[in-house]
């Protein structure tokens, strides 16, 4: 009975973390650092809330960011698939928010002041620094530009 609950739990969070992911993948038709800043604030939010809702559930901290990881991962796979070349522009975006989930599991976590502060200066040079020389570095090699 244990490992049905543990599944149940896993593909709940799977499952809210796909829905929230198609609830704000329209930002990216604005702008990819709007859909980036967006994303990877809900996300980092997100795995805090499961996180803290989980506390007295079975599963562990890695479970639910591989659950949260795999939500946001497994919409948007097929059009990866088919469609690579043209999609590879916006896999930044991805990559900033899946790496939010992990500061938000370890904020729980450790609840210092000290990691919500590295957390928040590693979200900002995602979504800035990084972000930018992504579409630079990309706009250069293809030719035109992207805001």
């Amino acid at each position: 009975m244990k490992t049905h609950s543990k599944t149940v739990y896993f593909l709940s969070i799977l499952g809210l973390s796909a829905v929230l992911f198609l609830s704000f993948c329209w930002t990216a038709a604005f702008s990819f650092y709007a859909a980036a800043w967006a994303q990877s604030a809900l996300f980092f939010g997100f795995a805090w809330i499961c996180a803290d809702k989980m506390k007295e559930r079975p599963l562990t901290l890695t479970a639910i960011a591989v659950a949260i990881i795999l939500g946001r991962l497994l919409p948007e796979l097929p059009i990866r698939i088919s469609d690579f070349e043209n999609s590879r522009i916006s896999i930044v975006v991805t990559l900033i928010s899946i790496i939010a989930v992990i500061p938000g599991t370890v904020c729980y976590r450790e609840k210092r002041n000290s990691v919500y502060t590295l957390s928040i200066i590693i979200l900002v040079f995602l979504n800035t620094f990084v972000h930018w020389s992504w579409l630079e570095i990309y706009t250069r090699h293809h030719g035109f530009h992207i805001s």
